[in-house]
């Protein structure tokens, strides 16, 4: 998760700065086109900075619900540990890109919404629409049981 890992060394990066990209032990950041990266590479959407409160998040695969962690980048949703709770979290954005809320989904599926709830608009339109995925033809969303970060159900 960015702002936790100790400087290793500057790096390029993919926006073309040769040495732009600052890498930590845990995530990556670029300076010059403000982006994160995890560990292992993949581009992490950080909240605006104007949306206090929102969580950071990285995109995992989803085993048990059979949801790549392609499907996951693709969808803004991801994993990340809140108040000493795993949570998965769910990222709303406007017609801009920038996100504008988030739902927070605990182990014993209790639910937060932080940010701007007012703009949220529809969540299987929202999220299938950003994913490059249609909705359901019965406009239905199937929640199924907490996974945690290694693919496993838990209680």
């Amino acid at each position: 998760m960015p702002d936790t890992g100790s400087f290793l060394r500057h790096e390029a990066c993919v926006c073309g700065s040769s040495d732009g990209l600052a890498v930590y032990t845990d995530h990556a950041y670029c300076f010059v086109c403000n982006r994160w990266f995890s560990g292992d590479g993949a581009e992490i959407k950080k909240p605006s900075s104007h949306m206090t409160g929102l969580l950071v998040h990285e995109p995992s695969a989803l085993g048990a619900r059979r949801i790549s962690r392609d499907t996951c980048q693709r969808a803004g949703y991801g994993i990340t540990s809140h108040n000493g709770h795993p949570v998965q979290v769910a990222d709303y954005c406007d017609e801009s890109g920038a996100v504008i809320a988030q739902k927070i989904r605990y182990p014993e599926k209790r639910f937060e919404i932080r940010g701007d709830a007012s703009r949220m608009g529809d969540p299987i339109n929202a999220a299938t629409t950003r994913a490059g995925i249609s909705p359901s033809p019965k406009g239905r969303l199937t929640v199924s049981p907490w996974i945690n970060s290694s693919g496993a159900r838990s209680q």
